[in-house]
């Protein structure tokens, strides 16, 4: 408990820090996602920072640094987009890496209904990837995970000549209960 709360109290006393410095006049009230996603487009055209990013561990820090350079609230700690968060802290590398793992399962998945099945599920997830920083918590994490488990299953799952995937699906779940 002690070394959470020690921690703690100095992540807070950090951002209480920024908070201070922060001219509150200066602040605009459009946190649009538009001015948070120019705010990290910025950053990427810093030196070198599109080609091998700011590295895991700076991403806030850079965030707060150019939200209170370009006026916005510091509230946000990330770049509102998943695409932009991996970009600006993994640079091109890690970016790829995201984008290989959303298309693969498209060309990897053969039968027709379960190529249907993802399409369905891939397109909101995707939609949602573009709105927010989906890996930034343990929820977007586990659901991320849940969604490529899902394709490696569909991947192996039946031809079209045998059983549907949600059939198949069913059918293991009813075995395992």
């Amino acid at each position: 408990g002690g070394i959470g709360w020690t921690f703690y109290t100095r992540f807070h006393n950090d951002r209480l820090k920024l908070i201070e410095q922060t001219d509150p006049d200066a602040i605009k009230k459009d946190d649009s996602r538009s001015n948070i996603w120019q705010a990290s487009v910025d950053i990427l055209s810093e030196e070198g920072q599109w080609i091998f990013g700011v590295g895991s561990g700076d991403l806030k820090d850079k965030l707060d640094e150019k939200y209170i350079e370009n006026g916005l609230s510091i509230q946000r700690r990330h770049a509102h987009n998943t695409l932009l968060n991996t970009w600006i802290e993994l640079g091109l590398p890690g970016l790829l890496l995201v984008l290989f793992m959303m298309i693969r399962p498209f060309f990897s998945v053969k039968n027709k209904e379960n190529k249907q099945f993802l399409l369905a599920l891939a397109i909101p997830l995707y939609l949602l990837l573009m709105v927010e920083a989906f890996t930034q918590t343990i929820h977007g994490l586990l659901l991320w995970a849940n969604f490529l488990l899902l394709c490696a299953y569909l991947d192996t799952s039946p031809s079209a000549n045998e059983e549907s995937c949600c059939n198949n699906l069913a059918i293991k779940l009813k075995n395992t209960c």
